[in-house]
């Protein structure tokens, strides 16, 4: 019961709160944010395998869209022995993609800024594009 009394208290508080002490970020400074995210995870997550076909070989920012871009090379051609992936194969990436994208921390930057997200999968032999999808708010329903 107790509980539940300081949550209540908690969204009473919030529901006095002026609108002017809820400060959605600017553009510019949401921007700043993902700019930022970029330098801090090139350390930690370029290079690093996704899975037993996937690297993640860089993360870009457009601010100019918005677009926050995924960058992977894959050797899933090759494993497969396959010159291109299928349909199946593209269908089942979309519906992976769009799930984690819908339901990541991105949902929120996706339907206020109008950010996108850009999964972009380039052969590890060939340099060919194998696989892309740019995933924006509309696309999570």
């Amino acid at each position: 019961m107790r509980k539940c009394y300081c949550i209540f208290l908690f969204l009473i508080s919030i529901a006095t709160l002026r609108a002017e002490e809820f400060k959605i970020p600017t553009v510019t400074e949401f921007n700043a944010v993902m700019l930022n995210a970029i330098k801090v995870s090139k350390d930690q997550l370029w290079g690093s395998k996704v899975d037993n076909y996937t690297t993640l070989n860089a993360i870009t920012y457009d601010e100019k869209v918005p677009l926050f871009s995924y960058h992977y090379t894959t050797n899933v051609l090759q494993s497969l022995k396959q010159d291109v992936i299928s349909q199946n194969q593209i269908d089942a990436m979309n519906k992976f993609h769009l799930g984690k994208t819908c339901d990541s921390k991105f949902q929120i930057f996706m339907k206020v800024y109008g950010l996108k997200i850009k999964h972009f999968f380039t052969d590890a032999v060939s340099g060919k594009r194998v696989y892309e999808i740019t995933i924006s708010g509309k696309d999570c329903l």
